[in-house]
């Protein structure tokens, strides 16, 4: 057997692994927002409409009893995440594309007598699949080395939720090997489009790759009629990013109704928040994948470097320097951090995951993977053949721990279980305590969620602890209550810095 003929058919198993956990193995549970994704497959069976119905909602309490949920999600009208429009209809704050996507997964296993809760981690491992296809189809040269760093990361840890994250990230990876590697930019603004229905932030990657598209349409020698042609088909691509606010705006009088009910504030972006998706042990990416997010920075840098020497080389042609790929890269890494800051207007800036925040698995996660494999196919062309292979070396020792990660994370094997988190502090955020805790002074809200309260020490809405063992390590406190910190650590402290009404401590 020829060696990419074995590794394909080890890409098959994996999938086929995939697939029959998701159906057999797994069983459904709720995360996040999932509640209200599941109403609206419901609504969609129902009567063709994503508007939340008593029906939908006891329908679905019924499934979910019987799948043993002990849960209150489904009330009989139920208003959290769904708010009232003008006509009096209930309906979701977030889209409903992603949700009718699932609609026929669902009503095929409904056929085949599976528990209809299955049906979102079932169309993620079809998601899996069909990824692992394309990659497959479009690289031949380190295909398994490709693949892997692919489809064996973090964005497995959101593989069986009922939640757009997993179906989001394949749509933005895919999107950038069809706009860099194949010249395909109306595919490309057509899957980003997509997904900006549920992360709205990537519309900023959709005008990326119009903007291109554009650049390039008006050096093309083509009639004015074919370019017309061309310009009309990207705007039909481009508009189903205009769903959502065409939606809203019919409904709810806005164009965003996430950030009409106060879920969003844009007064709240700031580079500290930008950075924190980066570096932060409890949402940052890096501590889940260290070698990918050095690339994302390293990458551009190393790409102006390149730029500035052909511009020195053969003059500033603009033209010629917009149609490097390096200059892509740039523009790349900057389109991610506008994605990211608009992503970090959220109110939530917690959001409830023992894992990296959701928001890096659409942005930072697609796009250092991305980077990753342009710099190997770079590094296979040239003479450094000693850079190649370090390079290699790197990337599977990325792949080797995004799978201790997701192993110990129990999403591979769920009864081999060693959780990351206790409910609070995962284990990257006690270690930086732990370690050097005067350096760890994340947003207020982050500690906050993740402190665990003890009521029996101390009143919880004014100190905020982090414990180790039974010492105090961290302490967030509101200022005039440093006395309380006192009684309860015996300790004052060493002040760290402070945050509006907050102040944090380092023991």
């Amino acid at each position: 057997m020829k060696h990419s003929s074995f590794t394909k058919l080890i890409i098959a198993l994996a999938c086929y692994f995939v697939v029959t956990s998701m159906l057999f193995v797994f069983k459904p549970d709720n995360y996040g927002d999932g509640t209200e994704y599941h109403l609206m497959t419901e609504s969609f069976i129902n009567h063709l409409s994503p508007e939340q119905r008593n029906d939908d909602n006891l329908q679905l309490a019924k499934a979910a009893e019987e799948a043993g949920w002990k849960t209150n999600f489904f009330n009989t009208h139920r208003y959290g995440g769904y708010f009232e429009a003008k006509n009096g209809n209930l309906y979701s704050y977030h889209f409903w594309l992603f949700p009718l996507l699932v609609v026929p997964v669902r009503l095929i296993l409904e056929f085949f007598n599976f528990n209809s809760l299955m049906s979102f981690q079932v169309f993620n491992a079809i998601l899996f699949s069909l990824l692992s296809m394309f990659i497959v189809k479009s690289y031949s040269k380190n295909l398994f080395l490709i693949w892997a760093l692919t489809v064996v990361n973090i964005s497995l840890f959101f593989l069986h939720w009922n939640h757009p994250e997993f179906w989001t990230y394949c749509l933005v990876i895919t999107s950038l090997i069809l706009f860099f590697d194949k010249k395909k930019t109306l595919p490309s603004v057509f899957l980003s489009a997509m997904a900006s229905t549920q992360n709205p932030p990537i519309i900023f990657l959709s005008l990326f790759y119009s903007g291109y598209y554009l650049f390039k349409l008006i050096q093309d020698k083509i009639t004015i009629k074919e370019k017309i042609k061309k310009v009309f088909l990207l705007i039909i691509f481009f508009s189903i990013a205009f769903l959502p606010f065409i939606f809203f705006y019919i409904n709810f009088d806005t164009l965003n109704l996430i950030h009409k009910t106060g879920y969003s504030d844009f007064s709240l972006i700031s580079p500290k928040r930008i950075l924190e998706l980066f570096f932060d042990p409890g949402i940052g990416i890096f501590f889940f994948s260290p070698i990918l997010t050095l690339v994302v920075f390293v990458l551009p840098v190393f790409s102006i470097w390149k730029i500035l020497k052909f511009a020195n080389r053969n003059g500033v042609k603009i033209y010629e320097i917009a149609n490097l790929d390096y200059t892509k890269y740039v523009l790349l890494f900057l389109v991610l951090i506008v994605m990211l800051a608009f992503a970090s207007s959220t109110t939530n800036w917690n959001h409830g995951t023992y894992g990296p925040s959701r928001y890096v698995i659409w942005s930072v996660l697609p796009v250092s993977v991305f980077y990753a494999i342009e710099v190997l196919k770079k590094l296979q062309d040239s003479v450094r053949n000693s850079l190649y292979k370090l390079f290699k070396y790197l990337l599977y020792i990325s792949i080797l721990y995004s799978t201790i990660l997701l192993i110990l994370g129990s999403m591979l094997l769920p009864k081999f279980k060693l959780n990351l988190g206790n409910g609070g502090f995962i284990i990257f955020q006690r270690l930086v305590m732990e370690v050097a805790a005067p350096i760890y002074n994340p947003t207020t809200q982050i500690f906050k969620d993740r402190a665990k309260c003890r009521q029996d020490l101390y009143d919880c809405q004014n100190l905020f602890v982090y414990f180790s063992g039974d010492k105090c390590k961290k302490a967030l406190v509101k200022v005039g209550y440093e006395d309380v910190m006192f009684d309860v650590c015996k300790l004052n402290g060493i002040k760290n810095v402070c945050y509006d009404e907050y102040c944090y401590y380092s023991f």
